[in-house]
């Protein structure tokens, strides 16, 4: 058996470089290939032997039978010749259209072997047939090269088929993700990159404005990198999707860069299947960092390009794998989410983009009340988190005098604050930033009317904790800062004094989490 393998093994190095080439992922096509050539043989077989005989179709003169087999012989040539050069062009083609490795893939692809077996022993079967009948003119031998001719024939049928479905740009990424694996995932030097073929034929789709190869492309690597996940530590996890975040960036980019926007829906919606599906695994928070990050530089970049609902489509993203983040309890992979989100809502109200910052607004809230609402431990650092974020978002807008932003921020500020309060001691350093974010965005002048407003709202429901948080906020600032604190303050107690505010009802944000209970 060992013996029978290194041979095989030295065939294939010789005519396939196994060097660079690996035949494994091919296996099951060769397979499928030869049973389906045998198949077209044996029924070849069956009903060329029988019509030939019912209809006497061999020729039975000896210089007819010879001029006959002789026009079979080059007849084959000819089409073998004429076949095999067309394929050529179309591989080129195809080469220069998407990526070079396209030549790799149709080098393995075994239907044009199978052919050139084929017109090979066909010809030289009929080349000795030829010699024979000069000695002894058998009809028998003149069938046989009939019906072998009219299996080349017959199998040029298949070998189209198959080669025209193999040429298409969706079959070859799946051929290239087929070839990567557990040793050559990890390579992420330029020369053995195996990511990199995969997106040669993204970025080709993508400049061709081809959503379907795009599509297909990206969410077969995906789905196989998860695939082989579970055989890596956490560190080469890491890298694995760091590389693979580092040419989806440039897939986004590219997208931009042609204003399309159903090839950047693309590209988001299959890192957050990815984030999504990461998530699964124990041991993912560093993943869901990378991606999250990814996603914040996409976020930046699209807000900078002004394309319309760009940067939603990335907030609702993250805040989709914080949600799930939450759901497999990975520690404080939900802060970092919850982070990044709020750098894409800052960089949305520097640039005046109020409709993207209201965006990134709700998706903090709902995130954070979603995983309060789970209960597994992770609800301190994370609403804590919401709440700085908050103000991270709400500290740009009011600069800018983006007025309906400023009151979704201070607003969702009270609704996390009331909710927070609603579970007791747990959540009380959530409370101090709720506080402290709304002091944050009252410190500009054109945001201090709503966090006035919203905080002696905090304060009428939930006198005793949002009062202690005041005290706490109020200790921790410079000097500089407390006299207008002060100010703040004073706002705030006119505004409780008179009555003067109504919220509206927290649950229209997150009706699934929300009631009227939660107010008392």
């Amino acid at each position: 058996m060992s013996g029978g393998s290194s041979v095989g093994n030295a065939i294939k190095k010789i005519f396939f470089g196994m060097d660079e080439l690996r035949m494994e992922p091919w296996a099951s096509l060769w397979k499928e290939r030869l049973i389906q050539y045998l198949f077209i043989l044996i029924v070849v077989c069956i009903f060329g032997i029988f019509l030939i005989r019912m209809f006497n179709l061999a020729p039975t003169n000896h210089e007819n039978a010879l001029y006959f087999l002789s026009a079979i012989v080059q007849t084959q040539a000819a089409i073998i010749s004429l076949v095999i050069t067309l394929t050529i062009i179309a591989i080129q083609m195809a080469a220069a259209s998407y990526t070079p490795r396209v030549v790799d893939v149709m080098k393995k692809n075994p239907d044009m072997w199978f052919l050139l077996i084929i017109y090979f022993v066909a010809i030289t079967y009929g080349l000795i047939v030829l010699k024979l009948l000069a000695l002894d003119p058998d009809p028998s031998l003149v069938t046989s090269v009939l019906i072998l001719g009219i299996f080349t024939f017959c199998s040029l049928f298949l070998y189209m088929k198959n080669t025209i479905a193999m040429l298409r740009p969706d079959e070859v990424v799946k051929m290239l993700v087929g070839e990567i694996n557990t040793e050559n995932i990890c390579k992420t030097d330029s020369k053995n990159d195996i990511m990199q073929p995969v997106f040669d034929v993204v970025h080709a789709s993508i400049m061709r404005y081809d959503v379907t190869t795009t599509r297909t492309g990206l969410n077969a690597l995906s789905d196989r990198i998860t695939e082989l996940f579970s055989t890596f530590d956490e560190s080469a996890k890491t890298d694995i999707v760091q590389h693979f975040c580092d040419h989806i960036q440039r897939s986004a980019l590219i997208a931009l860069k042609n204003d399309d926007l159903g090839i950047f829906k693309e590209v988001i919606a299959d890192l957050q299947k990815f984030g999504v599906e990461c998530c699964n695994f124990n041991d993912s928070e560093n993943v869901v960092e990378s991606l999250s990050q990814t996603l914040r530089f996409i976020g930046t970049r699209a807000t900078d390009k002004g394309l319309g609902g760009a940067t939603e489509l990335v907030a609702d993203a993250l805040q989709d794998i914080g949600i799930h983040a939450a759901d497999h309890e990975l520690k404080d992979a939900p802060v970092m989410v919850v982070y990044y989100l709020g750098m894409v809502g800052k960089h949305a109200a520097d640039n005046r983009q109020e409709y993207s910052t209201i965006r990134v607004i709700e998706d903090l809230l709902n995130l954070g009340i979603y995983v309060i609402d789970c209960g597994k431990g992770m609800e301190y650092n994370t609403t804590r988190q919401v709440a700085i974020s908050l103000g991270t978002v709400g500290r740009p807008a009011a600069d800018k005098g983006l007025k309906d932003a400023i009151y979704k921020v201070t607003s969702n500020l009270a609704h996390l604050g009331i909710y927070a309060t609603g579970k007791g001691d747990e959540l009380r350093e959530t409370v101090i930033s709720v506080v402290g974010s709304l002091w944050y965005i009252g410190y500009e002048k054109s945001g201090r009317d709503d966090a006035a407003y919203f905080l002696a709202y905090l304060l009428f429901y939930r006198k005793d904790i949002i009062s202690e948080s005041i005290k706490k906020t109020e200790s921790n600032l410079d000097p500089c800062d407390k006299q207008r604190f002060s100010d703040f303050m004073t706002e705030v107690d006119r505004k409780l004094k008179n009555g003067d505010f109504f919220y509206p009802q927290p649950w229209e944000y997150h009706p699934k989490s929300i009631n009227e209970t939660t107010l008392k």
